[in-house]
């Protein structure tokens, strides 16, 4: 896999700890963006709800269209573990690491506060408008990723919404 690849360049030559991957088409003009999270320590979370499903293993972080309220495209939703971004099937990845002095767990369990504070309110738009009244999936792992105190990673190609971080306050 992938990321067992990506996981051992990083440990191995930065002493990093690799957490979270983007989803990465760049052919693909509606290219989105996802958190996959994987634990340095899978028992840490064996028993958390999220990663029940993979025994610690891994779990996903994203936002979605069609929640529900009014728009053409409804409103962008939190969806954990939705299975379009189930990491077996992803490529392409990009890796994010905590900041410095913090653990892997301590920062997989930020990033699910965060995500989980999150109302389901804002107006969904596969191509967000540029006044901040709409967001994507893309804004939703930027807005994340700023909320956790961590820099967005420049990703490869064309990704909306990206630059307009879902604002987690």
């Amino acid at each position: 896999m992938l990321w067992q690849g990506i996981r051992g360049l990083w440990a191995n030559q930065w002493s990093l700890t690799p957490l979270i991957f983007f989803v990465d088409s760049p052919n693909n003009p509606f290219n989105h963006a996802a958190v996959v999270l994987r634990p340095d320590n899978p028992s840490d979370f064996a028993n958390h709800p999220l990663f029940q499903h993979s025994n610690g293993q891994w779990a996903t972080l994203g936002g979605q269209a069609f929640g529900e309220g009014w728009g053409l495209f409804g409103r962008l939703s939190s969806k954990f573990n939705y299975h379009g971004d189930n990491p077996q099937s992803l490529n392409n990845l990009t890796t994010v690491c905590p900041l410095g002095g913090q653990s892997d767990t301590d920062f997989i369990r930020n990033l699910i506060n965060i995500a989980h504070s999150y109302d389901n309110s804002a107006l969904y738009d596969p191509f967000p408008d540029p006044w901040g009244f709409t967001f994507n999936s893309n804004s939703y792992v930027s807005g994340l990723l700023n909320k956790a105190g961590v820099s967005p990673p420049q990703l490869p190609g064309s990704r909306p919404g990206y630059d307009r971080p879902l604002p987690f306050d």
